[in-house]
């Protein structure tokens, strides 16, 4: 597998939690299909907890009451979401750099070697308990423990919906910062 030129890619960098399996990725119909749903609905829950994010702060704008009880809603999904995200058994959080086409993360542990098949997991929301699964090789890996793991096998839905998502991952940083935070 040779490694795309996704210079002109957005990627989205952030600490998250990655975790890889080495090991032939699925060829399956009924498991890829089953990956590929798996897959879908964790980005669609990204999206549409971003979305709610974004239509209550619109529509609570000038009703303060309102504004009161929709912050401690969103207090409880973000501490449920923690709870079940810290009972489980994630990976520890590394800086990551993920678009649709690559996921590049440091390690601390030993790099698995160039060639290496297999399937990162990479958890893109706390409140959202369940991995973006994701097969593909390992390409490079630099002396600073920065490993590059090209994506195969992912299917157009797949790719659209990662795009979709570090697009909104991306502008979200941009206007963080245009706010000072």
């Amino acid at each position: 597998m040779t490694a795309p030129d996704d210079s002109a890619l957005l990627a989205w960098e952030d600490v998250l939690p990655v975790a890889f399996s080495p090991g032939a990725y699925e060829t399956d119909a009924r498991l890829v299909a089953h990956r590929v749903a798996g897959n879908l609905r964790v980005l669609h829950t990204c999206e549409a907890l971003e979305e709610r994010r974004a239509e209550r702060d619109e529509e609570l704008a000038g009703a303060p009451e309102a504004a009161r009880l929709e912050q401690k809603i969103d207090l409880l999904i973000e501490l449920v979401g923690h709870w079940v995200s810290q009972s489980g058994a994630r990976p520890p959080a590394v800086v990551a750099s993920l678009s649709a086409a690559r996921l590049v993360w440091r390690t601390a542990g030993i790099a698995p070697p160039v060639g290496t098949v297999g399937t990162a997991e990479v958890y893109p929301r706390e409140g959202v308990a369940e991995a973006v699964r994701l097969p593909g090789e390992v390409v490079s890996h630099g002396p600073d423990g920065r490993i590059s793991f090209v994506f195969g096998g992912l299917s157009e839905a797949e790719v659209d919906a990662l795009e979709r998502f570090v697009f909104r991952q991306h502008r979200r940083k941009i206007a963080g910062r245009r706010r000072g935070g």
